[in-house]
C-alpha cells in the first residue's frame, strides 16, 4: 500500500497558499485599478449645470461612517492582501535546519588543509571522540558518541580514500547518492484520525449546502432575469406593451412598471403636487393606469425628470438618481423587445426615448434645451421669432448677427459656452454606401446582400461639405484594400475618438451611440436590425450589414436610418436604391455597385495623356470585338442593372 508524506511541521502549506492567494488577487486587483483610474480619466464639463449636477451627485454618494459605501470586490481584494502580508509573515518566521554535509566543517579544518595535515586531525579526534574512550555525561548517550565518530570516520575518508571521495564529489555525500521523497503540501493534521470529524463536517458543509445554495440561488436569479439583465416580469410587461403604434408616453409608462422599481415606497406631498400637474394635461390617463404606488411614484419622478422640475426633498433626489442610473438598462430591454415585432414606430419612438432620458427633455421638447440657459420660455421665443421648429443643425447655420440677437438676453460668457458645448455636439456622416453580393456581378432573389456603408464623426461646428469632398478627393482603392485586408491607420489627434457627451441631468457619465439600421419606408418595417456604433473618430471606417435580398425581381427603395441616443435633432436618414435581377449572363451584367466606383470610372477618362492613349491602343488592338465599346455605351444609356445608393434629386437627406 503506497504512503503519502504530509508537511507535519508546516514548511510547504504556506507556500501554496500564498500562490493561490496571488493567483486570483493579482487580476482582480489589476482590473479594479483599472476601472477607477479610468474614472479619474473621464470628461468633467465646469459649466454651471454640471457644476450643480456634481454638487449633488456627490451630496447623494458622499460616504459616512455608517454607510461607507465600498463595494464587495473593494473589501475582497482588500481582504485578501491583508492575508497575503500574514502568510508572508509565517513563512519568513519559519526556520528550515538544512545543513549541507561539509567534510572540512566535520573535522574542523580549513578546506585548503594538505593531506598530512587531514590525517593529523582525524588521529587527534579518533582518540578523543572514540566510544571506547569518551566518558559520558548526563546529556550523552552511546549513540550519540557512535554517531558522532562514524561522521568524523565518513568525513577523514571522503578526503583521503579515492572511492568515497568520488561519491561525495558527485553526490555531496560520501555514501553515495542520498534518497529523497515527494509529500503532499498538506499539513499532516488533516489526515489524522483524531480530526476526521471535524475535516468531514467542512467537506459536507461546503459540498453538500455551500456548493448547492450557491449553484441554486444562480439557476433561479437567471431564471428571474432575461440575457439583457431584466426582470423576468418586467419583460413580460414589454412583451405585451409594444404594439404597432404607440402613444406618446406609453414607452415611459411600460418602464415605471418594471418590477426593479417595487423598492420605491412611500408617497410625499412633494410628489401629489407633480401629480396634479400631469392630471391637468392630455396624458393624465396614463396616470390612471399606475395603480401600484411604486410604479405611480417611479412615473412621477421620471415626468419630473423630463420637465427638469427640481426636486426639495433629499429623498426624493436619491431615489431620482437610483432611478436613472439603472434606466438605460431596462430601455435596452424595451428596445430588444420591440425589435423582434419589427414595427418601425414604436422601435424609433423608443430610440429617441433614450435621448430624452439622457438629455431630460419631454418628447415634444426643443433640441435647443440641450444646450446651457437656453430655458422653455428662450426657446419658444427663438421659436416665435424665426417662425418654424429648428434642429441644432440648423441652429449652428444661422448667421452670427442674427444668431446673436436671438441671444441677446445672456451675456458675452454665457453664449460662448452655448456656442461651445453646441459646435462640440457629434453626429455621425454616413460617407459612402453600396449593396454588394460576394462573387456576384448582380444582386439575384434570395442572395445574401452586404449593405456596406462608410462613417466619420464629425461636429456640429465642422463644415459638412468641406468634409465630403475631402473624402472625394481620396483615392479609395487604397482605401478599399486595407480595409479588405483588415489594415488600420496608427491613431492621430484627429482619430480620437468621441468625447463623453454633455448630459447635464443626468447623473452618469455617458458616451455617445448611434444606431444604424435599413428600413422598407413601404411598409413601415426594419428589414436589418440596428448595429450600434461607439467611439468612433474622425477617421473614416466601414461598417457591413448582411440581409436576405427580397425574393421578388424589382427595383426597391430602403431608407438608411442613423439615430443617437444621446443627442436630439442630430439624427439622420437617406434613401438607397438597388435592383434584385434574375441570374444574367456577364456579357449582359455590367453593374456599378456603388457611387464610389462610378466617380472612379467617369475620373478614368479625365485622367492623364498617358492614360488616354493607353485607352486608344487597347480600343485598335480590339476593333474586331465590339463589346468592349458596347460595355461603355451600355454603361452610359442603360441605368437597369445599377445597384447604388441613389444620389439623385428623388433621394433624401432629411434631418429629424
Amino acid at each position: 500500500m503506497s504512503q503519502y508524506n504530509y508537511d507535519e511541521e508546516g514548511h510547504f502549506f504556506p507556500f501554496v497558499v500564498l500562490t493561490f492567494l496571488i493567483i486570483i488577487l493579482i487580476p482582480i486587483t489589476f482590473s479594479f485599478l483599472y476601472v477607477e483610474y479610468k474614472k479619474d480619466k473621464e470628461y468633467c464639463c465646469l459649466c454651471d449645470f454640471c457644476k450643480e449636477k456634481n454638487k449633488i451627485l456627490h451630496e447623494y454618494r458622499k460616504r459616512t461612517i455608517l454607510k461607507p459605501k465600498i463595494s464587495k470586490k473593494a473589501i475582497f481584494i482588500s481582504v485578501g492582501w491583508c492575508l497575503v502580508g500574514y502568510v508572508i509573515y509565517q513563512i519568513s518566521s519559519i526556520k528550515v535546519e538544512h545543513k549541507i554535509w561539509d567534510p572540512y566543517e566535520i573535522l574542523g579544518i580549513s578546506m585548503s588543509a594538505t593531506e598530512k595535515e587531514i590525517r593529523k586531525q582525524y588521529k587527534k579526534l579518533s582518540l578523543k571522540l572514540h566510544p571506547d574512550k569518551v566518558l559520558l555525561n548526563e546529556t550523552q548517550t552511546r549513540e550519540s558518541v557512535e554517531s558522532l565518530y562514524i561522521e568524523v570516520t565518513k568525513a577523514y575518508k571522503a578526503l583521503t580514500d579515492d572511492d568515497v571521495r568520488r561519491n561525495y564529489i558527485e553526490y555531496g555525500h560520501p555514501d553515495g547518492k542520498q534518497d529523497f521523497s515527494i509529500g503532499i503540501a498538506l499539513p499532516k493534521w488533516i489526515v489524522e484520525s483524531k480530526n476526521n470529524y471535524y475535516v468531514l463536517s467542512a467537506y459536507a458543509i461546503a459540498f453538500g449546502f455551500a456548493l448547492p445554495y450557491f449553484v441554486g440561488k444562480w439557476w433561479y436569479g437567471n431564471k428571474l432575469y432575461t440575457r439583457e439583465g431584466i426582470h423576468a416580469k418586467s419583460a413580460e410587461r414589454f412583451f405585451k406593451g409594444v404594439e404597432e403604434i404607440m402613444v406618446p408616453g406609453k414607452a415611459e409608462l411600460l418602464i415605471s412598471q418594471s418590477q426593479e422599481y417595487k423598492f420605491l415606497t412611500g408617497f410625499e406631498d412633494e410628489l401629489k403636487t407633480i401629480e396634479q400637474k400631469i392630471l391637468q394635461k392630455d396624458n393624465k390617463y396614463l396616470l390612471h393606469k399606475q395603480q401600484d404606488l411604486s410604479y405611480r411614484k417611479t412615473y412621477l419622478l421620471l415626468y419630473a425628470h423630463f420637465h427638469r422640475i427640481g426636486l426639495q426633498s433629499f429623498k426624493l433626489r436619491k431615489e431620482q438618481i437610483s432611478l436613472l442610473e439603472s434606466i438605460l438598462a431596462l430601455h435596452a430591454g424595451l428596445l430588444s423587445i420591440s425589435l423582434i415585432y419589427g414595427f418601425l414606430q414604436p422601435i424609433i419612438y423608443i430610440m429617441e426615448l433614450s435621448q430624452s432620458i439622457v438629455q431630460g427633455i419631454p418628447s415634444s421638447g426643443s433640441p435647443l434645451l440641450q444646450l446651457p440657459y437656453i430655458s422653455k420660455k428662450i426657446a419658444k421665443g427663438i421659436l416665435e421669432k424665426i417662425g418654424y421648429p429648428i434642429t441644432l443643425q440648423q441652429f449652428i447655420k444661422i448667421p452670427e448677427e442674427k444668431r446673436r440677437s436671438l441671444l441677446s438676453s445672456y451675456t458675452d460668457k454665457e453664449y460662448s459656452l452655448i456656442m461651445d458645448v453646441a459646435s462640440k455636439i457629434p453626429i455621425l456622416n454616413i460617407v459612402d454606401s453600396s449593396f454588394k453580393v460576394t462573387e456576384s456581378d448582380f444582386i439575384s432573389p434570395d442572395s445574401i446582400v452586404q449593405f456596406s456603408f462608410k462613417a466619420r464623426c464629425i461636429f456640429l461646428g465642422e463644415d459638412v461639405e468641406a468634409i465630403e469632398s475631402e473624402f472625394e478627393n481620396k483615392t479609395s482603392d487604397e482605401n478599399e484594400l486595407n480595409t479588405l485586408l483588415g489594415y488600420r491607420k496608427k491613431k492621430n489627434a484627429e482619430d480620437s475618438v468621441v468625447p463623453y457627451a454633455h448630459v447635464p441631468f443626468y447623473p452618469k457619465k455617458h458616451k455617445p451611440k448611434w444606431w444604424v439600421f435599413l428600413v422598407d419606408i413601404k411598409h413601415d418595417r426594419i428589414v436589418v436590425p440596428p448595429i450600434s456604433i461607439t467611439d468612433i473618430g474622425k477617421s473614416i471606417r466601414t461598417f457591413q450589414i448582411s440581409f436576405q435580398a427580397p425574393s421578388q425581381i424589382g427595383l426597391y427603395t430602403f431608407q438608411i436610418q442613423v439615430k443617437s441616443d444621446t443627442y436630439i435633432g442630430t439624427d439622420f436618414r437617406k434613401n438607397v436604391e438597388f435592383k434584385v435581377d434574375e441570374n444574367i449572363t456577364p456579357k449582359n451584367s455590367t453593374i456599378i455597385n456603388n457611387v464610389s466606383q462610378k466617380k472612379k470610372l467617369k475620373s478614368l477618362h479625365k485622367d492623364t495623356k498617358k492614360n488616354h492613349a493607353l485607352q486608344e491602343e487597347v480600343t485598335k488592338k480590339n476593333a474586331s470585338d465590339s463589346s468592349y465599346e458596347s460595355s461603355f455605351d451600355e454603361y452610359d444609356t442603360d441605368n437597369s442593372y445599377h445597384n447604388s445608393t441613389s444620389d439623385s434629386s428623388s433621394d433624401s437627406d432629411t434631418i429629424n
